[in-house]
């Protein structure tokens, strides 16, 4: 019977989820080949960032977060005092951004990790500046802005060293308005012919203004008065509107528009009419006609 011999060493290995990341990244990473039952040191260059117990396999898994540090080349050093293995590491500029959705006038804090030591960076909302900063010695800063008036949906945000620009994006509400409900005048009410119309104050986390229309007819096909931008929830005419009675009233409804330019629904149309002053009809009723001539309103008394 022959027989043979040999040594076998173990050798100690890891993997990272990832080879590159910026500051604040989750990092999975596994090894094997460590002292069984065990704990294993994990550092970031020289500090330590977390620690894993292996099994008795000598295997185990872990995660943890990079710490704030300057850009480039970094290591991950994993021990158990006796086995070590290094991965490289590079670390990228970037930027956290709390929150990342929101409405208009809303602040934002920026943290940036990463960019040049001790330099000044600039923050720019799409292609406006909105602040700077100054970072300290590990490229890191932090600055707060508040959302411009921009529409909804996904804008850009740059952050600029002078030599590195990184973008991120943050994203306006896309949510509407609620529907106005309309007050006065209330449906066939009569109104002035400079009417004053008057509907629901609704609310929005980007503000909110209404566009008022008043038509001859249901389908607005016929519009007399189409105006945007009014702040208060309540309009008055600027031109008097002709008589109109039950038969062929006017109709008029509202719409909220967010400062995202969300648009709600318009309400449902209102109708409303517009009759003779008080004092011409206590004329008629004491005998009188009205007589409209070139635009202007004559009284004759009828004599019997």
């Amino acid at each position: 019977l022959n027989t043979t011999s040999a040594d076998f060493t173990i050798v100690s290995g890891a993997d990272l989820s990832q080879d590159s990341g910026i500051v604040a990244d989750s990092i999975d990473v596994s090894g094997s080949g460590f002292k069984t039952n065990f704990t294993v040191t994990i550092k970031f260059d020289s500090a330590n960032i977390a620690a894993a117990s292996t099994n008795s396999d000598g295997e185990f898994s872990a995660a943890f977060t990079i710490p704030p540090t300057t850009a480039g080349n970094h290591a991950i050093v994993i021990t158990d005092g006796s086995n070590s293995v290094t991965i490289p590491f590079t670390v990228e500029p970037g930027v956290m951004l709390n929150p990342a959705t929101g409405h208009i006038g809303q602040s934002i804090t920026i943290k940036g990790y990463a960019y040049a030591p001790s330099a000044p960076v600039t923050i720019k909302y799409d292609s406006s500046q909105v602040a700077t900063a100054t970072t300290d010695t590990t490229g890191s800063f932090e600055a707060t802005f508040k959302v411009p008036s921009v529409k909804s949906g996904s804008h850009t945000i740059t952050v600029s060293d002078g030599s590195t620009a990184t973008e991120s994006t943050f994203n306006v509400e896309t949510q509407a308005p609620p529907v106005p409900e309309l007050f006065k005048p209330i449906e066939l009410g009569k109104a002035k012919s400079l009417a004053v119309l008057e509907w629901e104050d609704v609310s929005d986390p980007s503000g909110v203004n209404y566009r008022v229309q008043v038509a001859e007819n249901e389908d607005f096909s016929s519009i007399l008065v189409d105006e945007y931008g009014i702040s208060e929830s309540t309009y008055t005419l600027t031109e008097k509107l002709p008589m109109a009675g039950k038969k062929t009233p006017y109709y008029w409804r509202v719409k909220a528009i967010d400062g995202a330019a969300n648009e709600s629904a318009w309400s449902a149309p209102q109708t409303f009419t517009v009759g003779l002053p008080v004092w011409a009809i206590v004329l008629i009723a004491v005998g009188g006609v009205l007589v409209v001539l070139g635009g202007i309103l004559f009284y004759t008394k009828v004599i019997n």
